[in-house]
């Protein structure tokens, strides 16, 4: 009985450890901030808004985690240049808005309490302003993170799109014809905090 009873104060305590080293490597939270964000090709000012979203970072090694994110972000460009046929255009009111749901898997490399942080993801356009505008891009990412705690930190992030999102040369604004460049990016800069729970 007492064999018994030690051996499952044992397992009791080995799961116990185990259980405290699992949460401690995986801790989901959310990261939010603001977007300064601009595409290419449509000679437009940056626009401000917000990016909100969810994170589930894995530590994998003291220096390496892997963080997949779910993330809602809204982008665009403010007064671009449409370049009417005519060639006589009104930049006023001429913004393109771009809201996305951005999938990003990241890599993040530790070095004390700053981290690097790079990797993929793939947007998935909500809404947009501009019915030529795909509905897929990819991006790549680009950050550098600061734990203040162990739970909270802040981060800066460029999010530069890899491939073009206009899907056609023409578009129609109004039912005015305007031309874009051929080739548009999104370019994002992104700068906030995140909390683990």
């Amino acid at each position: 009985m007492k064999k018994l009873l030690l051996a499952l104060l044992l397992l009791a305590g080995i799961s116990q450890t185990y259980a405290k080293e699992k949460t401690r490597r995986i801790n989901p939270g959310i990261r939010g901030g603001w977007n300064m964000s601009t595409v290419t090709g449509t000679e437009g000012d940056y626009r401000t808004n917000f990016y909100l979203g969810v994170q589930l970072p894995i530590r994998l090694a003291k220096f390496y985690e892997l963080q997949p994110e779910l993330v809602y972000s809204r982008q665009g460009a403010d007064n671009i240049n449409p370049s009417l046929v005519n060639y006589n255009y009104d930049r006023s009111g001429s913004n393109l808005q771009l809201d996305y749901v951005d999938i990003n898997v990241i890599n993040k490399f530790h070095f004390g309490r700053v981290n690097l942080q790079v990797g993929p993801g793939l947007a998935i356009a909500t809404n947009s302003s501009n019915k030529n505008i795909t509905p897929i891009d990819l991006t790549f990412n680009f950050g550098l993170g600061l734990d203040i705690t162990s739970r909270l930190g802040v981060e800066a992030r460029w999010m530069p799109g890899v491939v073009s999102i206009n899907n056609g040369a023409d578009t129609y604004y109004n039912g005015v014809q305007y031309i874009y460049d051929d080739y548009m990016r999104n370019n994002t800069f992104q700068v906030g905090a995140y909390f683990k729970f």
